[in-house]
This record gives C-alpha cells, structure tokens and sequence, in this order.
C-alpha cells in the first residue's frame, strides 16, 4: 500500500499601507491524499483537487475606497517532490461594496489555472473592498514512482496597490 499526503499551508502577506490595505483569508489548510492502491491493476489518479472555495481572501483598502490594488501568489517549499506541481485558479468574484459601482475584480468569474512557482504571478486585481474572493488548488503529476511520504509547501498572497 502505497500512501502519499500533501499538505498546502497556506500564508497571508498582509501589506499595509498609509490607508490602510491589507488582505485576508479563510481556509489556510489543505491536506491531500493520494488514491490508496489496494488491488493490483489499478492506478493513483493523477492529480487532487481542492473544494472550489477551499479559501476565500478578501482586501481591504480601509478608508480610501478608491483605491486599486493586484493579488500575487507564489509557493514556498518546505518538503516537496519536483514531480508534482500546485496548480491555483479563482473559482468566482466574492462580494464588493456597492457591486458593480464599488468592488470589482478582473479577471471576472471563474479562471483558469495558474501553475504556482516560486516568483510571484498575478491572479486578479480589484478596485475597492472585496469580500470572500474563492479559490481553488489543485495538485498534478501524483505517481506510484514518486516515493510514499508527507510534502508540504506554502502558498504566499501579497496585495499590492496599483
């Protein structure tokens, strides 16, 4: 029986400025498990995926209302296999205030993914307060040849003023 878990800790870089900003999260923990193998034949699925709103992040500007901003997202590896990658995507809008006057958030909808690395990517930018922006994480490349352990990594958000 072969058993691999992957752990997604997930961290929030809260950057303030002189008004303000910050962002936010729930959700900071994923824990994947791999298919147990248990009848020869058969065979691990290639990848796990989170629930579509594994986390939800909301920014706040305080009270500079009119303020836009850009979420960046990079991993931080602790223990993790090279064969395997993090694979993010926003699954919907959240909330803004007065939506669509105040609060709004591009790409709109759902993405795709975005292969998550160790340099910062953009993966959506806003005007205003956003509220509870879901997210979604998906782990590729799980294999019988990658060994049987725990691998964890660190998915970072930073927002940033425009």
């Amino acid at each position: 029986m072969k058993y691999i878990s992957c752990i997604c800790i997930l961290y929030w870089l809260n950057l303030s400025n002189a008004l303000g900003q910050n962002i936010s999260a729930t959700g900071i923990t994923w824990n994947a498990s791999a298919t147990t193998i248990t009848e020869a034949g058969s065979n691990y699925a290639s990848t796990a995926t989170s629930a579509a709103n594994q986390s939800t992040i909301t920014i706040t500007v305080g009270l500079a209302l009119l303020t836009s901003w850009r979420v960046l997202v990079y991993k931080q590896d602790a223990s993790w296999n090279s064969n395997l990658s993090l694979w993010i995507r926003k699954t919907g809008d959240g909330t803004g205030i007065l939506t669509p006057v105040l609060g709004t958030i591009s790409p709109n909808g759902t993405t795709s993914y975005v292969q998550l690395s160790g340099s910062n990517q953009e993966i959506f930018r806003g005007f205003s307060n956003r509220f509870d922006v879901p997210i979604q994480y998906e782990i590729r490349g799980i294999s019988v040849l990658i060994p049987a352990s725990n691998y964890s990594t660190s998915v970072v958000f930073t927002v940033m003023d425009i």
